[in-house]
């Protein structure tokens, strides 16, 4: 009679097993998706943060162009913002992929372990 109850043993401790499985999976996508909107947002932040800085620096920019006194004042008072723009953007958009790569990276660390997992799963079943 023992032997008569060990195949459904079996089977719900292998059921028990895939539904773990898969909640840890869901559990891991979620984690990513997280880790991902608080990445974006911290993104979207900074150019915010680097649009507001920009145009501020452009407005007091145009006072000073207001202000010259002479056109050769004033395309030198240009050139400087420009230059001081081009710096501060391709600074920023420097920080900005680095940052970018580094949320992707930690966005797919809870998928690349949860692979790792069912790799780890399968050879164990193939030993």
């Amino acid at each position: 009679m023992s032997a008569a109850k060990a195949p459904p043993a079996i089977a719900f401790k292998a059921y028990d097993e895939v539904v773990t499985f898969s909640k840890d999976n869901v559990d891991a996508v979620v984690k990513a998706g997280a880790i991902l909107a608080r990445g974006l947002e911290g993104i979207g932040n900074s150019v915010v943060d680097l649009a507001e800085e920009v145009i501020g620096e452009s407005v007091r920019a145009s006072r000073r162009l207001a202000g010259a006194r002479s056109l050769a004042e004033m395309f030198d008072l240009q050139s400087t913002l420009a230059l001081a723009n081009f710096g501060l953007i391709v600074e920023e958009g420097s920080r900005l992929s680095e940052f970018s790569v580094a949320v992707i990276e930690n966005a797919f660390a809870p998928i690349n372990r949860r692979m790792g997992a069912a790799v780890d799963r399968l050879a164990g079943r193939a030993a």
